[in-house]
């Protein structure tokens, strides 16, 4: 055994997924680690962000790797309501996390997060390795980077298996897959990290919506608020420069005709005091990708599935990754099954947990139509008369304004939970018929949120079964019966131990 080879990993990028990876894996007898990071040690790019991470992540962590999870939480606030309102404070959700996951998720600054992930690794990262080439030829895998600070070229061959971390821009993902064309969704986001003081009104996650038009903010560690705001601009142009003022901010999120909450008051100010050190970006939609067809090459994190940055979602999904990645190479390692297979079993693994949207665009509904929609007898109307001009193009992956679904696990059993705003099925003939058979989704007591679970449908109330229509999925199921088991079959931890991975939500084809 002694004088077996070692298998070569070698991980593009420390970011959460790599950094996790890397932790799981460089101590383990069978593999040589080598982990490629291109910033420099003491790079605080990332300063600006916070983030909040969800309960299905520190689930899995404490499984596989319980030492990150203890220090993640021990230096964290914690994550336990989900608050959806308008501008003018009317409430449209109030979410405890409790009632739909076992543990408490949290809020910390990405530079922080970065920075405890990476600790655990010292020297094994190789800091400022800028990757110039990553490819396959006669002898395997090759990665070529130079580094940044002298200018050294270096290459490193042999690799059993090559992961790309390296983020939404991925070198990695452009060298093996090609380069995808920028379809950007006429979405302008930006962000901001601004302190405050102990009369701050911000506090767990909150959303707060002025028509299309949002506000996202929760506090993090160190008297710090993090604030992202959206809102529809042009698709096919830059985001205009009139848009980006401060008094065009204060006038897209304050309420017509009446004062805005404390909290948007709050953040208002802020957005004002602070306008020069808001990061600017648009929203684009990406595809999911997570191996090459010749083996030995895998994608995580936002080198695999870009996600929308305001679900909550991209580090948490990302942390599932890292540590589904760990768990099937140590198996594969264990069975002596070469790693090359490892993307595709982690690919079957992965797939379906990331898919986040429905496969044809709904329309979109405004947020103050949602309370009159919810007490139509759970039914919504398709006259095309209820979205304006402005945003009646705006596609399903819209966080602004379309339907948005989260994944959170309890012990193995997925839930597809989709928070914020409904939307209505297509318009035709077919438009009013129930949801398809698979689905079987309530309203969820006036809070503004379906749950979908794929159970066997049953009679409805006049003993006829509903076909059907094959033509999407109507904002509103009709009046099913309610299951007793509905909430068992939802949450009820099917094992103990390991990591909630393989989704059972039902999901759409590649969109």
């Amino acid at each position: 055994m002694s004088g077996m080879r070692k298998k070569r990993v070698v991980v593009v990028g420390a970011g959460i997924a790599g950094s996790l990876v890397a932790t799981g894996l460089m101590d383990h007898p069978k593999i040589d680690l080598v982990c490629l990071e291109r910033v420099g040690q003491d790079d605080h790019a990332e300063a600006g962000a916070g983030l909040n991470i969800g309960p299905n992540a520190l689930k899995c962590l404490r499984a596989h790797l319980p030492e990150r999870a203890d220090t993640l939480i021990s230096n964290r606030l914690p994550w336990r309501r989900w608050t959806i309102a308008l501008t003018n404070g009317r409430s449209l959700m109030d979410l405890a996390l409790s009632d739909v996951a076992d543990n408490d998720g949290i809020r910390i600054r990405r530079a922080e997060l970065s920075a405890l992930l990476r600790a655990p690794l010292a020297n094994r990262i190789v800091y400022d390795a800028e990757l110039t080439e990553a490819s396959r030829g006669p002898g395997g895998l090759r990665v070529a980077w130079r580094d940044r600070r002298s200018g050294q070229p270096h290459q490193l061959e042999g690799i059993d298996l090559l992961i790309g971390g390296d983020g939404r821009y991925s070198l990695v993902r452009e060298s093996f897959f090609g380069s995808d064309t920028p379809h950007f969704m006429g979405v302008c986001l930006y962000r901001l990290l601004f302190p405050v003081g102990a009369d701050c009104p911000i506090g767990d996650y909150g959303q707060w919506f002025n028509g299309p038009n949002r506000l996202l903010a929760f506090r993090v560690p160190g008297d710090f608020v993090y604030c992202a705001g959206s809102f529809p601009i042009p698709s096919d142009a830059e985001i205009p420069a009139a848009i980006k003022a401060a008094g065009a901010l204060r006038a897209a999120y304050t309420p017509k005709g009446e004062p805005p909450s404390a909290e948007v008051a709050h953040l208002i100010g802020a957005i004002e005091r602070h306008h020069p050190q808001i990061h600017w970006a648009r929203l684009q939609e990406g595809s999911v990708r997570f191996r090459s067809k010749e083996g030995g090459v895998l994608l995580v994190g936002d080198s695999a599935h870009p996600m929308v940055p305001t679900l909550g979602q991209g580090a948490t999904q990302a942390i599932e990754d890292a540590c589904v990645v760990v768990e099937e190479v140590r198996e594969a390692l264990a069975r002596g099954a070469p790693l090359a297979d490892v993307p595709a079993r982690i690919e079957g693994r992965r797939k379906e947990r990331v898919w986040i949207s429905p496969a044809r665009p709904p329309t979109p509904c405004w947020p103050a139509q949602i309370l009159s929609r919810a007490r139509r007898r759970n039914r919504c109307r398709n006259s095309a008369a209820s979205s304006p001009s402005s945003i009646a193009t705006c596609r399903c992956r819209h966080d602004l304004i379309n339907q948005r679904t989260l994944l959170i696990e309890r012990g193995g059993a997925c839930a597809r939970l989709s928070l914020g705003l409904l939307h209505r099925g297509p318009a035709g003939r077919n438009a009013r018929r129930p949801t398809p058979a698979r689905w079987r989704r309530r309203a969820w007591r006036g809070r503004r949120a379906i749950i979908s679970t794929p159970l066997r449908q049953r009679p409805s109330a006049g003993g006829k079964r509903h076909k059907s229509s094959g033509t999407g999925i109507s904002c509103c199921a009709p009046r099913w019966r309610r299951s007793r088991g509905l909430q068992a079959r939802l949450f009820r931890p099917k094992s103990t131990g390991g990591p909630p991975a393989r989704a059972t939500t039902p999901s759409s084809p590649a969109g």
